[in-house]
């Protein structure tokens, strides 16, 4: 069941996106610093994007967004559109809405990313027998059976790939919390956008 706050927001989106469509950047740069103003050519620091709409408090959210190994994020329009709720709502062929569009771009903490992991392969040990026998104890029958379990591993394949992903992380080698590992602002106008963020090493 939604809470009021959800409702107001999928409203307000439903409303804007009907006659306008967003500010949303060509592109966005974001370049890793030391203190010192050089680069640290690290990959695979993993990036949280959310992008706030209208006056609700709600916002669309882009997650594990990785480092190249020049310690770039680069993302383009059309990957923010496609990677977020956004690819559901947004058509460039409505009038734009010139309302400033907020943002926060942070490091992942490495105790969220811990527990993702952790929750991930805790799922992934789940053998087949053990859920085909779940599916039996709940009543389904064979055929459904056999479409859960099309279906499971499809799933965990793709999980499995995420997981793989998101072990590959060097967030452990930054100093940092989520809040002084932060870019917030907002976006006037569809450019191309860039942004440094300095960082301590461990």
């Amino acid at each position: 069941m939604k809470n009021k706050k959800e409702e107001q927001f999928l409203k307000e989106i439903s409303e804007i996106t009907k006659k306008k469509h967003i500010i949303l950047p060509k592109s966005i740069t974001l370049q890793l610093k030391d203190l010192e103003g050089n680069n640290l050519e690290i990959e695979n620091v993993l990036f949280h994007l959310n992008i706030y709409i209208g006056n609700s408090g709600g916002y669309y959210t882009y997650n594990s967004i990785p480092t190249d190994n020049q310690g770039t994020l680069f993302l383009t329009q059309e990957q923010i559109i496609n990677n977020t709720e956004l690819k559901h709502h947004y058509n460039p062929s409505l009038i734009l809405d010139n309302r400033p569009v907020r943002f926060e771009i942070f490091i992942l903490g490495n105790a969220v990313l811990s527990t993702l992991i952790s929750s991930l392969r805790n799922y992934l040990s789940n053998s087949l027998a053990y859920t085909i026998t779940d599916l039996k104890r709940k009543g389904f029958s064979e055929i459904q059976i056999e479409e859960a379990i099309s279906k499971i591993r499809k799933a965990k394949e793709r999980d499995y790939t995420f997981y793989e992903f998101l072990k590959q992380n060097n967030n452990s080698l930054l100093n940092y919390t989520e809040e002084n590992a932060k870019i917030i602002g907002q976006w006037e106008s569809e450019d191309d956008f860039k942004y440094e963020l300095k960082i301590h090493l461990n």
